[in-house]
């Protein structure tokens, strides 16, 4: 989870490519069971792509 809370938007990503990586890093915590049930991920990453864009 620190990976993904870390995450900032490089100046040669586009928001897609932001978005993918920060999908790819929820993905495997879920995987692994750090996250309480699937929708936990659309709720994190909907709240990070809108406070971590620059």
């Amino acid at each position: 989870m620190k990976e993904f809370f870390n995450a900032t938007q490089m100046s040669e990503d586009t928001v897609t490519s932001f978005w993918c990586r920060g999908d790819a890093i929820l993905e495997k915590t879920f995987e692994g069971g750090q996250l309480p049930r699937p929708r936990a991920k659309k709720e994190l990453m909907c709240e990070r792509l809108w406070s971590g864009i620059p």
